[in-house]
């Protein structure tokens, strides 16, 4: 029905200089060099922000702008957030049918999207509503998303699997878009790819999203003050980190096959939460937060992440509430690690 969906890695910089005069042999995973030419090293795939930055060389030089802002991104510490189109999706599934579409999701739909440019940021089982999915995917910036959207719903991998896709649907057309709501706010680290790791529910903690609509996007700007100085606080506190603050995004939806909620303003925020204690006392404080004269509707998800969800309830913070300090950035710049 028309209600339905339709149908270089990062290349390490370049070192100092060679190893110490007098080291041992490196061994060829370190690359070898001609005799009075300095030693060469190989392009290094980043690894997951979870086990970096450890691993990572303590002395390089980046004698780019934008090979910086690759570093920032890799451990994990930007203050530019990686998708800065964003939306959130939450379908109503047919009883009993929500394994299936996770595993559709797992097995096919991640991949697919992420080959034609999409990044789905987390999928998540509903605690309150065992028949829906919330998920979440972003993208570089509008023209980026009718392009990817255009490319992976007409390509093979959707095409092959979207009737089994769609009979586990009731409705798919509760989406935002969202953007940002202010700079540092959205979702700032989370690892390169859809991890493949299968990990148990206890290691993948839990997220808590809170939605609220506004009367006017001008009375954005108040609802992030008071989430800052009230919210943010007790979420901390509680033992949860802030993950990302989101607004409407004003554009309008240039994908048309793929409705979304228009004419609406909302205020969202996301939380971590690394076990079921600290979910508890986050939801048991935002219930007790009153609305502010800003909002209408309000609506809490506490969410459970699949198991190749990017983002869990032990994902790094948001820049904007993360105690990291930002890297030291400019041309030429050697960072220390």
């Amino acid at each position: 029905p028309p209600s339905r969906l339709p149908g270089r890695r990062p290349g390490a910089a370049t070192p100092v200089a060679g190893p110490p005069r007098g080291a041992p042999p490196t061994g060829s995973h370190r690359g070898e060099s001609a005799p009075g030419r300095p030693a060469t090293f190989p392009q290094v795939a980043a690894p997951d922000a979870a086990i970096w930055p450890h691993q990572i060389p303590s002395r390089w030089i980046l004698p780019e702008a934008h090979e910086a802002a690759k570093l920032e991104v890799m451990v994990g510490r930007t203050d530019r957030p990686l998708c800065p189109v964003v939306e959130l999706r939450q379908y109503t599934l047919h009883p009993g049918q929500l394994d299936t579409l996770i595993d559709l999701f797992e097995t096919f739909f991640l991949d697919g999207q992420e080959a034609a440019g999409i990044t789905v940021i987390g999928q998540f089982r509903d605690l309150d509503s065992p028949d829906r999915l919330v998920w979440l995917r972003g993208f570089p910036d509008m023209n980026s998303r009718a392009r990817s959207l255009g490319d992976f719903y007409d390509g093979p991998i959707w095409k092959a699997h979207r009737e089994v896709a769609n009979a586990t649907m009731v409705d798919s057309d509760d989406v935002l878009l969202l953007k940002p709501a202010r700079a540092g706010s959205g979702f700032s680290s989370f690892r390169r790819s859809p991890p493949r790791r299968v990990v148990t529910q206890a290691a993948r903690g839990f997220v808590v999203a809170r939605v609220s609509s506004l009367r006017s996007s001008a009375e954005a700007a108040e609802s992030v003050s008071r989430f800052e100085a009230i919210t943010a606080p007790a979420i901390r506190a509680a033992g949860a980190g802030v993950l990302a603050l989101f607004v409407s995004e004003p554009a309008p939806n240039n994908f048309p096959r793929l409705p979304v909620r228009s004419g609406e303003q909302v205020f969202a925020w996301f939380a971590g939460a690394p076990e079921r204690a600290v979910l508890d006392r986050v939801v048991s404080q935002a219930a007790e937060d009153p609305p502010s004269r800003t909002e209408g509707w309000a609506q809490l998800l506490r969410l459970a992440p699949t198991p190749r969800s990017r983002v869990t309830g032990g994902s790094a913070a948001c820049a904007a509430f993360s105690s990291v300090p930002p890297l030291p950035g400019g041309r030429g710049a050697a960072v220390q690690l």
